[in-house]
């Protein structure tokens, strides 16, 4: 069967228009003849004689010719044989490990296709021929070292024959596609789904709060992204989700769920110290004070906040807030805890910009206006 890659082209074969209209153009006049006398000839009407007859036709030809070829050559044409690919059957590919799974989520599609004969491959180096059913039967399989997804098609374009198609089933973990995408000429349906294995929900962190509960942040991500959410858990009642005990003398949290995170959490007990040193900046201040007040409020979490407008940081602090056009000296900075956390202003002239607020990462917002803050 024959192809044109660029049938656009075909539009050129409205070129040989030209080279007939330029021999129409070039029409001969009639010639004078002379006679010696005109007496003996009768009256008749005066008629114009004209020359309609095409010149040159083999040049008219060979032009139209040659336009007519640099079209199709413009266009270029390819054949293919429509029994190709009726004799070859094609593959459909899968990973041996989820294979149970992927059968599950595209049962019917799986069996049609075997149905209408086409063989079942491995989708690794390799891609021995198998049988559905003996291996949804396997409860032993192990796949062998995992390629790339682009890796295994370059494979796959040198072991399936050719014309064949394959039908390719596998889950959408980006982590098996690396490298640079290849460019094949096997023909690929590929269907994907999202593994049941790929969500996860774990204890991020947690402490006690100063109503003596136990304050959680519990973590779930999920291909779409994660999600984070805080609970209060009471030591003093039994909890439906969450074991609470005791681990060198501070409160524990774990999932009472065997199938969610194992690993037990230990609270953190201490009170997060607090330092602002301040010297003109009163409005700063303020508004700081305020903002870590507005934190304590609604995260329940046990802050002691200390003002200094002269002389050495209390130690233990767990984080400074430098208010202040001055620099602290290094002797000021050496009551600080290990890896405590040290804001200042930054140096230059104060500019005024506009600012709002927004939700974190993973996390999804029905507003859509931004509040002024």
């Amino acid at each position: 069967m024959l192809q044109l890659l660029n049938p656009i082209w075909l539009f050129g074969l409205s070129g040989i228009l030209i080279p007939i209209v330029i021999h129409l153009w070039n029409v001969k006049t009639g010639k004078t003849l002379k006679v010696g006398s005109v007496s003996l000839l009768g009256e008749s009407s005066r008629q114009n004689a004209r020359s309609l007859k095409l010149m040159d036709l083999l040049l008219l030809l060979l032009r139209c010719l040659l336009i007519i070829l640099l079209s199709l050559f413009l266009t270029e044409p390819v054949w293919k044989s429509k029994n190709l690919s009726a004799n070859n059957k094609g593959w459909i590919l899968a990973e041996k490990e989820n294979f149970a799974e992927t059968y599950n989520r595209f049962k019917a599609e799986i069996d049609s296709l075997i149905t209408a004969g086409n063989e079942f491959h491995y989708l690794e180096p390799g891609f021995r021929k198998s049988n559905v059913q003996l291996v949804l039967e396997d409860t032993l399989l192990i796949s062998s070292k995992k390629l790339s997804y682009w890796s295994l098609l370059n494979l796959l374009e040198q072991q399936i024959p050719v014309g064949s198609k394959a039908f390719i089933f596998t889950d959408n973990r980006l982590q098996r596609f690396k490298g640079e995408r290849p460019s094949i000429s096997t023909p690929i349906s590929w269907k994907t789904y999202t593994s049941a294995d790929s969500s996860s929900l774990w204890i991020e962190g947690a402490y006690l709060n100063s109503s003596g509960n136990i304050r959680a942040t519990i973590s779930e991500s999920s291909p779409s992204g994660t999600l984070r959410k805080a609970v209060n858990i009471d030591p003093a009642l039994s909890d439906p989700q969450f074991n609470v005990g005791v681990i060198n003398g501070k409160p524990s949290v774990q999932f009472k769920d065997p199938n969610k995170q194992k690993s037990i959490v230990s609270a953190d007990t201490a009170t997060l110290k607090v330092a602002i040193f301040t010297d003109i900046f009163s409005n700063d201040t303020e508004y700081l004070t305020a903002a870590l007040n507005a934190i304590q409020k609604y995260t329940l979490r046990k802050i002691r906040i200390q003002k200094f407008t002269s002389g050495q940081i209390p130690p233990g602090q767990d984080f400074l807030f430098c208010i202040s056009s001055k620099n602290l000296a290094d002797i000021q900075l050496k009551s600080m805890k290990a890896g405590s956390s040290i804001f200042v202003y930054a140096s230059g002239q104060t500019k005024s910009v506009n600012s709002w607020i927004e939700p974190s990462d993973g996390q999804i917002s029905l507003q859509d206006e931004r509040p002024a803050l």
